[in-house]
């Protein structure tokens, strides 16, 4: 991928759904890093929830819904650093060198 934003028209559909004011969650399932600024930094105070599933593989589903009805409480740190979209524009998406900078990995990172 050469870019980080949701692909194709999804981030558009988000915001459509959210602006009803609806409480909502929504799950991202992705197999890398997503810019996802604009869920993120709404003005709007409508009550939604952001779950970030990455790949969840065969026993994800099952365990998403019990998360998502309750049943358990999950959480845990992610498996590497969130971007926002401008990021990308600043440094290459391919450039993960960690002996000088800049690089894009999170010894570089300071926002």
């Amino acid at each position: 991928r050469r870019d980080t934003a949701l692909p194709g028209l999804q981030e558009s559909f988000v915001l459509q759904v959210l602006a009803k004011g609806k409480p909502t969650v929504v799950v991202l399932t992705n197999g890398g890093a997503l810019a996802i600024d604009n869920l993120v930094t709404r003005p709007e105070d409508a009550p939604y929830a952001l779950v970030e599933a990455f790949n969840p593989s065969v026993a994800g589903p099952r365990a998403l819904a019990a998360t998502l009805l309750g049943a358990e409480n999950r959480w845990g740190r992610l498996p590497y650093t969130m971007y926002p979209h401008s990021y990308v524009q600043e440094q290459e998406m391919t450039n993960y060198d960690m002996a000088k900078a800049p690089g894009r990995t999170y010894r570089y990172y300071t926002g």
